[in-house]
């Protein structure tokens, strides 16, 4: 009797946990900050749950909303899709627990380059100014890619300079999202590396003259000052030096 008591209390209890919900206590979504420059699809966010007891629930199903589906829209399986360049919040919620996702996004519908054909000199430098714009032709700031047609004539240093390497002609392109913007890059060779400016400074005939007669006049001057100043020895005392 006492036997089948213990077995009958097992099964109840078991039954009893088995049909107990675990209540979730709190959401981790990762990440938790995201920059979109492309419209493409990115990688899904990934979700964790966590009980009461802050152990991780595994089977658990989640609603994904966006606060502005103009800038970012989510799907049900968390792939974000950006719209427009702005920025926006994406909550994953599960069982009215919420936790929320910060998204930046920067579109870039225009690239432009300060020149389209670039002359160098094997190992100068040229500056490029890039601009880029969104959708509203505003100014916005894109992370660029450089891609050069042939490394042997040119490269693009770390500050985004390109440089001759080799005579010859390439392309180089820079781009940002599906936009890009390219550059014909033309290397020669150095004629004369020791060669050297020399510059001739030709004088008016007539500022010489002029030049020549006022050192004339003032020589002439200091010679009258220094006479002037000149004062010689007085008589007496020589006479008073013959009779000692």
């Amino acid at each position: 009797m006492i036997r089948t008591t213990a077995v009958f209390f097992f099964l109840m209890t078991s039954a009893f946990s088995s049909g107990c919900e675990r209540r979730v206590s709190r959401v981790l979504v990762a990440p938790d900050n995201i920059e979109l420059s492309s419209t493409e699809a990115s990688p899904a966010l990934s979700v964790t749950v966590f009980d009461t007891n802050d152990e991780e629930i595994h089977e658990f199903q989640v609603v994904w909303t966006s606060s502005d589906p103009s800038v970012v829209v989510v799907d049900q399986d968390g792939y974000l899709s950006a719209k427009g360049t702005g920025q926006a919040l994406v909550t994953a919620s599960v069982d009215n627990v919420e936790q929320d996702v910060s998204v930046e996004v920067v579109l870039c519908s225009s690239l432009k380059t300060d020149k389209s054909d670039i002359a160098l000199t094997i190992g100068e430098s040229f500056p490029v100014n890039v601009q880029s714009f969104d959708e509203k032709n505003n100014p916005i700031s894109c992370p660029l890619i450089w891609r050069v047609e042939d490394m042997g004539i040119a490269r693009v240093d770390e500050k985004g300079d390109i440089v001759g390497v080799a005579p010859g002609q390439t392309t180089v392109t820079v781009l940002t999202g599906t936009k890009s913007a390219t550059m014909n890059v033309n290397v020669t060779a150095v004629s004369n590396p020791m060669a050297k400016t020399v510059e001739i400074i030709t004088r008016d005939p007539e500022s010489e003259i002029e030049a020549q007669a006022d050192m004339r006049e003032a020589e002439e001057l200091l010679r009258e000052r220094q006479e002037e100043e000149y004062t010689p020895p007085q008589e007496e005392e020589d006479e008073e030096d013959n009779e000692e």
